[in-house]
């Protein structure tokens, strides 16, 4: 569930500015929030259609981590 929460935090970041920030950008402020810890560049996910993502740990759920995406089409974000 907070896993979730953030990227949908993250997508909103990316959506409200006027230029598109990168997805380790988006972590960045997310990690400024006290939330995520440990961002770095992720591997592309390329099955969710998803050009770029960074990843992060979550501190406060041990074991578990979340990740920002960055998708360059409209239809590949609305599929997840």
């Amino acid at each position: 569930m907070k896993r979730w929460a953030l990227f949908t935090a993250g997508a909103l970041l990316a959506a409200c500015s006027k230029e598109k920030p990168t997805p380790l950008a988006v972590c960045a402020k997310l990690q400024a929030s006290g939330v995520p810890a440990g961002c770095k560049v992720g591997r592309a996910a390329t099955g969710l259609g998803a050009a770029a993502s960074a990843v992060f740990n979550l501190p406060s759920v041990l074991g578990q981590t979340g990740q920002v995406l960055h998708f360059t089409k409209e239809s590949d974000y609305t599929a997840t």
